[in-house]
């Protein structure tokens, strides 16, 4: 499975998105109005391409790499992806039905880390899965087959730029929803810790700042999955991250809350589903958290 990972650069208020599979890397870095491209692939996969595209790509270390800008890379520090696992995690059963009621109580009588996916920001730019099936990763993944995605994706790489740029556009200009206003507002009024697979940057422009998932070494965040009783998922349909994972391996206890469309494949019957649209139930929980003392 190729793993998704998004890089956010605190200090230069950039951010990177990289899909990476054993010797093949795919990234994408903006950069003012354009973006660079990079591709690092091994030796194998090098041989395994036509002459005229083994040529784009210079040798680098153990093995090769094209830019199409050629622009420094500040991206490229090396992460360790402390907070997460490898494997997603799939449930073993069937969740329990849960009311708007017991999430409030939870909310207020329990430590409870919030986990956002892309379906809190569905209405503001697109989805992950729409994205990976416009740039030919979703066909790639199926297939195996990296040098016939290469060389389909530098024979038209301006289209995939022109995608990446419209998608980058969206997260840097898009206006937060209803629900990530009304999460904000919850998670100032009770304190718990917001986490997110996203890379919107929706979240950030209601003024909260969450941890990214996959995540680096947080001692405080590891410190409080250890402590938490209740994960609360909204939006969030797969465990792509492996974040939920690594919270059940360190706190085999935990149990999880899904808000959601529909009911996601990571729950066993120890967890609980509230099946719904977030925009909605989201400013409901917070009129009944605000109405309650």
């Amino acid at each position: 499975m190729i793993r998704f990972i998004l890089l956010i650069l605190l200090f230069t208020n950039a951010f990177s998105m990289s899909w990476q599979h054993d010797s093949f890397l795919l990234k994408f870095l903006p950069v003012e109005d354009e973006v660079e491209v990079i591709i690092g692939i091994g030796q194998e996969l090098h041989d395994s391409l036509p002459p005229d595209v083994r040529s784009r790509f210079r040798k680098t270390g153990s093995g090769y790499r094209y830019q199409r800008l050629n622009i420094q890379d500040v991206s490229s520090e090396k992460v360790e992806y402390a907070l997460s696992d490898d494997k997603k995690l799939v449930g073993s059963g069937k969740p329990s039905p849960i009311s708007l009621t017991g999430i409030a109580k939870v909310i207020k009588t329990q430590t409870v880390i919030f986990y956002t996916g892309a379906g809190i920001s569905a209405s503001c730019v697109p989805v992950m899965a729409k994205l990976e099936q416009d740039l030919g990763i979703t066909d790639m993944e199926a297939k195996r087959n990296y040098s016939e995605f290469i060389v389909k994706f530098l024979k038209d790489i301006d289209s995939y730029v022109k995608i990446m740029q419209s998608f980058f556009h969206d997260c840097i200009h898009a206006a937060p929803s209803v629900a990530h206003e009304s999460l904000k507002k919850i998670v100032e009024k009770y304190g718990h810790i917001l986490c997110t697979e996203n890379i919107d940057q929706l979240h950030q422009k209601t003024g909260l700042d969450p941890v990214i998932m996959p995540g680096r070494q947080n001692d405080a965040l590891i410190k409080y999955v250890k402590l938490a009783r209740y994960i609360i998922t909204i939006g969030l349909s797969m465990d792509d991250g492996g974040f939920l994972k690594y919270c059940k391996r360190v706190n085999p206890s935990i149990q999880i809350i899904s808000i959601n469309l529909c009911s996601p494949c990571y729950l066993s019957d120890k967890d609980f589903t509230l099946i719904g649209d977030v925009q909605k139930i989201m400013p409901k929980l917070l009129s009944l958290l605000e109405a309650s003392k």
